[in-house]
């Protein structure tokens, strides 16, 4: 299932990388969550893919509706600026197959593309962090992997336009175990530039103001960086980077105050 949201090319792109991948003996339907105000896709010739549109905003809303849609037993996400590993499919296959695991998460490792120094700087060693999640025992539909059997009467949380994924995993964690396998891969690109970076803090603090006390999130702001801290410091770059990284990310945790501002005041919540 790949949701997109003003994304038609790299969407055609997926599905192409996707389809080299899928081999005689295995069935695969790929989904398309065509989340536009318009339909946008036609697959009228392809046998495996299916466009599913769904106007109401909100890549969860556009997952939700996929899946109710859906055929297979297991459930594969991934998001469509995404680019899959070559053994993507055949290491998912090789997992839920010969595991007993109902929910896996995959590694999102993070390309420069055209992305600035600092940005990339900061993408590679926070976004998608592998190991923080795995620590927090949570996961995010970039590369996600669910036996539909557990969804399809637990579907996502669709109040908000981000952490939907994170909130669903870390529920179902609490009573079971999700295996992180780091040789389910797929790429993603850095945001091209902090300013892009800021853009997508605005969305993903909007998905906890929707979700969360606007009292307790606003006074966790007051908090010492910890986690900020520890993420600077083991991370593998040099001294200088380490600080830089930790700059970047006290900057980003206070611009949080003007966040919680502007979107409470304003009830507009960025997609």
């Amino acid at each position: 299932i790949i949701p997109t949201y003003q994304d038609t090319k790299r969407t055609y792109n997926l599905v192409r990388k996707i389809q080299e991948q899928v081999s005689a003996d295995l069935s695969v339907e790929i989904l398309i969550a065509d989340n536009n105000p318009e339909p946008q896709f036609d697959f009228a010739n392809a046998a495996n893919v299916k466009a599913i549109h769904c106007r109401e905003p909100g890549s969860y809303n556009a997952r939700n509706k996929a899946i109710l849609a859906s055929k297979g037993e297991v459930i594969i996400f991934t998001d469509s600026d995404c680019v899959p590993d070559p053994n993507w499919i055949s290491n998912i296959d090789r997992v839920m197959t010969n595991g007993n695991y109902d929910v896996v998460a995959g590694r999102t490792k993070i390309f420069r593309g055209n992305a600035t120094e600092l940005a990339y700087l900061f993408e590679r060693n926070v976004a998608f962090n592998f190991d923080n999640m795995k620590s927090n025992r949570v996961a995010t539909t970039s590369n996600l992997i669910i036996r539909k059997n557990v969804l399809k009467d637990n579907l996502f949380n669709t109040v908000s336009f981000s952490g939907g994924d994170v909130e669903w995993t870390s529920k179902y964690s609490r009573n079971a175990d999700i295996l992180y396998d780091d040789k389910i891969i797929v790429l993603h690109p850095s945001r091209d530039s902090i300013l892009h970076i800021l853009k997508k803090d605005e969305r993903v603090y909007g998905g906890f103001l929707k979700r969360q006390s606007h009292i307790k999130l606003f006074l966790s702001n007051f908090l010492p960086p910890v986690t900020q801290i520890k993420i600077a410091f083991s991370a593998k770059e040099k001294l200088s980077d380490k600080f830089k990284l930790l700059s970047i990310m006290i900057f980003l945790r206070y611009v949080r105050f003007y966040l919680h501002a502007k979107i409470s005041l304003s009830g507009i919540y960025r997609r």
